[in-house]
């Protein structure tokens, strides 16, 4: 028998930075968590579209683990990182 059903907390957010690049440009992605997709065009810019979505049990854990997740860019002449 069950007392009452928990619902799950979801959170999504969307991040999208572009950056101007040149041919001597060295772009670096470090992830910790999720997935990673590099597709290649034609252009003189890299652009990082990060689709966030979290889930957990309750709003403290999610609100805990959204606290951990961060997105640093750092941009000069020649490195993205």
């Amino acid at each position: 028998m069950f007392s009452g059903i928990s619902r799950a907390q979801v959170y999504s957010e969307q991040l999208i930075k572009e950056y101007h690049i040149n041919q001597k440009s060295t772009v670096e992605v470090h992830n910790k968590y999720g997935k990673v997709h590099v597709v290649s065009w034609d252009k003189d810019s890299v652009k990082f579209e990060i689709d966030l979505r979290i889930s957990a049990s309750d709003n403290k854990k999610l609100n805990k683990l959204k606290n951990n997740i961060t997105f640093d860019f750092t941009s000069t002449n020649y490195y993205i990182i």
